[in-house]
């Protein structure tokens, strides 16, 4: 008897621990709204990146929004720095093009720096892939490995490969990205009306 009960209370909490991690883990997961708000405190930065790089602030908005949550000090576990997640040598080939001195670490944690470096890279993966989507794609796994995947399936439409042949956390990352975008513009529509 003491064995079966045992078992029972082992298989409950089997069957609770994932109804308890999902629980605890939307508690600390803020929710698109406040993230939308962090997002948009940067707006003047991102408006003034938005008209040098000619881009839809909602889209850079966006970015900020999935990369970093709106924080300007945050750390991605591969390397990215700030707002928009900017790798130190992306970072340093951008302030090339764009004739700036070569940041240092420390400055891609500053919010004028990172949006503008972030927008600039964000411009060229859509001059050279065309769509929000694929430039997106590219912005979160590499134009070259975009490109691999874009070449790998000419039959496909390209939307099509980022849909089949894209790491999973590209797909979701294009999703919410564009999700982002979707809502913030939605916002700014409802501002301008009222």
């Amino acid at each position: 008897m003491r064995r079966q009960k045992r078992l029972f209370l082992a298989l409950l909490i089997l069957i609770a621990l994932p109804g308890l991690f999902l629980l605890v883990r939307d508690l600390f997961r803020p929710d698109r709204d406040e993230v939308v708000a962090r997002a948009r405190t940067w707006h003047p930065i991102v408006a003034r990146a938005a008209g040098r790089f000619d881009l839809d602030p909602a889209l850079i908005l966006a970015v900020i929004a999935v990369e970093s949550k709106g924080d300007p000090d945050a750390r991605g576990s591969a390397g990215e720095r700030g707002l928009m997640q900017l790798m130190p040598a992306t970072a340093i080939e951008e302030a090339g093009f764009l004739g700036f001195p070569e940041p240092a670490e420390v400055d891609l944690f500053d919010p004028e720096t990172n949006i503008t470096l972030g927008a600039a890279y964000l411009r060229k993966q859509l001059y050279r892939f065309t769509r929000p989507s694929l430039a997106l794609a590219a912005y979160n796994a590499g134009p070259a490995r975009l490109q691999g995947w874009l070449d790998g399936s000419p039959d496909l439409d390209p939307d099509e490969v980022i849909a089949t042949k894209a790491f999973p956390g590209t797909r979701a990352y294009v999703a919410n990205v564009l999700g982002y975008r979707d809502l913030i513009a939605a916002r700014f529509e409802r501002k301008k009306k009222e």
